[in-house]
């Protein structure tokens, strides 16, 4: 019997976001650009991994777009394996959160506007 080295240590499944935030210390209405951040639980935990020395893969579909190409981008960067990401022409998802400090004077309020259609995982299959 031989015995084969896993091509991975750990292979994580599901969505990243990409966290567009303005400099500290400015408001939005007077920001004129915008940080950006990738963010979400599963890529998380997979460039954790690879910063520690294991083989990590992350497995999604997204959208063909310049947004979507930062996300593979970053997470390459970070070591990870991006090979079994599918491209899906028109999958879409878009989530605008705003939040207000109390420490800026001004009063807290969380605003969220989805667009994508159908559930989280909607058309996954396709």
């Amino acid at each position: 019997m031989s015995h084969r080295t896993p091509r991975f240590d750990f292979v994580s499944l599901g969505e990243s976001m990409l966290r567009l935030s303005v400099p500290s210390g400015q408001r939005l209405d007077d920001a004129y650009s915008l940080d950006m951040e990738l963010g979400g639980a599963e890529s998380n935990v997979s460039v954790a991994l690879a910063r520690l020395g294991w083989r990590t893969g992350w497995v999604s579909r997204m959208p063909d777009h310049a947004l979507a190409n930062a996300v593979l981008r970053a997470l390459r960067a970070d070591g990870v394996d991006v090979s079994a990401v599918k491209s899906v022409p028109s999958w879409n998802f878009t989530s605008l959160r705003t939040v207000n400090s109390h420490r800026s004077g001004l009063a807290s309020s969380i605003d969220q506007a989805l667009n994508r259609p159908g559930r989280r995982a909607a058309g996954w299959s396709r």
